[in-house]
């Protein structure tokens, strides 16, 4: 049997590297494939891959870029499915835009021996605006069925030559083969840069290459004036040639706690740094985070922005009145631009409508927002900045660019400290940004421009503090909980909650907590963000104990009790991301009847990671028919390197088996 699984693999890799791609020439063999020979348990894959990128020109606006994809997919099994839909973002500034030329696609599916093709339609193409600079085109592949094979083919026209996207090589789908040919033209200098964990097999050659061009041309035609005529010539430069051929691409496998998994794919990232176009004088471009930093804080959507005030100037009194301290005056401002101006869902550092419209309609994207937060914090006498974000999403900024953040927030600084603000969420408080914003670090812009990095992490724990008060009967168990959440813990609850009926959050609190049946809910604090949330709920249970020759066994950390290890990777190259310090703390107040004696309780424990990574501590005490049981998950560390992986995974393993140990009743 392994010799024939051997022979079945190296069949499957010869052939995914001999069959020649072309759109429309899907084989029998293609569609009768039942299993990925890259990765067994993959539900789709990518059989054939391909990128040629070149630039052409036109007499009216120089150099562009043309981006030429073809990609065509298995689907092993119904999970495969979600890589049916395929999205091709569109970049748009100063009137041009990024266009899609070409586009066709179609589903094969194997029907009585036959290929039955499905091609997709215009009108199950969509285009939708994502924001002021950002459009989409999506499409979702007609008639997919197990097995089938999907194909798509387009051209992106750029007209901005600087843009040179992103290379990808990996997914989190394996890829037979991924061709890849990018010509550059000798005017152009860009400088590479290699990310993820995969040996990437970049070749780099030159050619020559002779561009045809047609010109107007005017000229002194004596005394019948002057006379212009169409002048055809060549030119001949050099070019930059960059080649990948892989194959056999694993794919990259995600775990909870990831971030964007993308940033540790295999790529190539290409910045343009150099322009020497004939005639010109050679150009060289911000090839630092400072200038990147200086032009935007000098645009008229960012900087010039920053300094319009007139517009609350009348409102800043009455925000303040009665306000002492600092700290209430920061509150107070806070809330007022939270309340004022509503998010329209749109990230941007620019801004769109302006400060001004925004503040007076109310509505208005992230620097719209946080924008008119910094002016007025200012105005009100704080040392306040903006801090340019890459949001998780957006990928980890590698390369000085100003597209490489796509956010903005506030920081502004205390006696205790500098204190990051996002009035764009309604439930954010201060040092608490949305974990979509949590990207390492952000670039604080200083009013005379210069810049450096901040860190954007909060730096105290975010604490989940519940006590659990249990009355054991021979039946079950009946009880009540008190949680209280503070910061991140009490935003992402707020944000889950908020609005909810009565009878809504107590069926959710039913999918939250398996096995019990909760009698009654009570959330205070859940509009109040300068509180706590506190969560109290009535409940009864017939779960977590069983009976087993004549003794009682009950599961001690009840629907607490952690029975999965999120970290299931042998081996993890990318960090893990807990987004902040926290602490999980679990007291339960556990009474047995008086017919019943403890025969044995687990240990008490104590694990400390290295390094003041963070630890857990299990703790039983008797006091005669009470257990009181105590267990607390600390992690101290926002970010948890990859080489600490395997410290993390058997700390949950270690965790896991022993909240699995359980408390043992006989009856008197």
């Amino acid at each position: 049997m392994k010799k024939l699984l051997i022979t079945f693999f190296l069949l499957n890799i010869t052939f995914a590297n001999a069959q020649t791609y072309k759109f429309g020439k899907v084989s029998i063999d293609e569609l009768k494939e039942t299993t990925c020979a890259i990765d067994s348990t993959a539900s789709a894959a990518i059989l054939y891959k391909e990128r040629f990128t070149h630039f052409e020109y036109e007499e009216s606006k120089g150099f562009y870029i043309v981006n030429e994809y073809f990609t065509r997919i298995k689907i092993y099994n119904k999970e495969g499915y979600d890589y049916a839909s395929h999205i091709i973002p569109l970049y748009q500034a100063n009137s041009e835009n990024e266009e899609v030329m070409s586009l066709k696609g179609a589903t094969y599916n194997l029907e009585n021996g036959n290929i039955v093709k499905t091609k997709l339609e215009n009108d199950a193409v969509f285009l939708e605006k994502t924001n002021k600079y950002w459009s989409q085109k999506k499409f979702t592949m007609p008639n997919l069925k197990e097995g089938a094979v999907l194909e798509w083919e387009y051209s992106v026209k750029c007209p901005f030559y600087s843009k040179l996207d992103e290379v990808v090589l990996q997914t989190e789908i394996p890829i037979y083969k991924n061709a890849v040919n990018i010509t550059i033209p000798e005017y152009l200098i860009f400088n590479t840069n290699t990310k993820g964990y995969l040996n990437v097999p970049l070749q780099q050659s030159k050619k020559n290459r002779t561009l045809d061009l047609s010109y107007n041309q005017r000229y002194d035609n004596g005394r019948l004036g002057y006379k212009t005529e169409r002048v055809q010539s060549s030119v001949t430069f050099n070019e930059a040639v960059y080649k990948i051929d892989m194959l056999n691409v694993p794919s990259l496998k995600e775990e909870p706690y990831a971030g964007n998994i993308d940033n540790y794919a295999a790529g190539i990232l290409f910045e343009l740094s150099v322009t020497k176009f004939p005639g010109s004088n050679i150009e060289t471009l911000s090839n630092d985070w400072e200038a990147v930093a200086k032009k935007i804080n000098e645009s008229e959507d960012f900087g010039k922005e920053l300094k319009e005030k007139s517009h609350f100037i009348a409102d800043l009194p009455g925000i303040l009145e009665g306000k002492i301290t600092e700290m209430d005056k920061i509150n107070a401002i806070f809330k007022h631009i939270k309340t004022k101006i509503r998010w329209n869902e749109f990230n941007s550092f620019y801004t769109d409508l302006g400060v001004k419209k925004a503040y007076k309609e109310g509505l208005g994207n992230v620097a719209d927002i946080n924008l008119n937060l910094i002016s007025m914090l200012r105005e009100a006498g704080f040392d306040a900045n903006p801090v340019l974000i890459s949001t998780v999403s957006n990928g980890i900024p590698y390369f000085p660019s100003r597209q490489a953040f796509n956010y903005v927030v506030a920081s502004v600084k205390t006696v205790d400290g500098t204190i990051l603000l996002d009035a764009s969420k309604i439930f954010t408080v201060p040092n608490v940004l949305p974990e979509s914003a949590l990207n390492f670090n952000g670039r604080e812009i200083k009013p005379d421009g210069k810049s450096d990095w901040i860190k954007l992490y909060a730096q105290k724990h975010s604490i989940s503090k519940i006590v659990t008060n249990l009355k054991f009967t021979e039946s079950g168990f009946e009880g009540n909980v008190r949680k209280i959440l503070n910061l991140s813990f009490a935003m992402n609850y707020r944000n889950n909650m908020i609005g909810k009926t009565k009878e809504k959050i107590i069926e959710e609190l039913n999918e939250e907590y398996e096995n019990i049946d909760v009698l009654d809910a009570r959330i205070n604090n859940l509009e109040d963000l300068e509180k706590d949330i506190n969560e109290s709920i009535k409940f009864e249970t017939e779960s977590y104990f069983e009976e087993i020759s004549g003794k009682t066994y009950i599961s001690p950390m009840f629907f607490y009790q952690r029975t999965k290890n999120p970290f299931t990777l042998e081996q993890r190259d990318y960090p893990i991301f807990f987004n902040k310090p926290f602490v999980n703390a679990v007291t339960i107040n556990l009474t047995i009847p008086e017919n019943y004696t403890i025969e044995s309780m687990p240990e008490s424990t104590e694990i400390l990671l290295p390094q003041n990574l963070g630890a857990f501590v299990y703790k039983f005490v008797q006091n005669e028919q009470i257990i009181l049981i105590e267990s607390s998950i600390v992690i101290n560390e926002p970010v948890i390197q990859a080489g600490q992986y395997t410290i993390i995974k058997d700390f949950y393993r270690d965790i896991i088996k022993k909240q699995a140990e359980k408390i043992v009743l006989v009856k008197k």
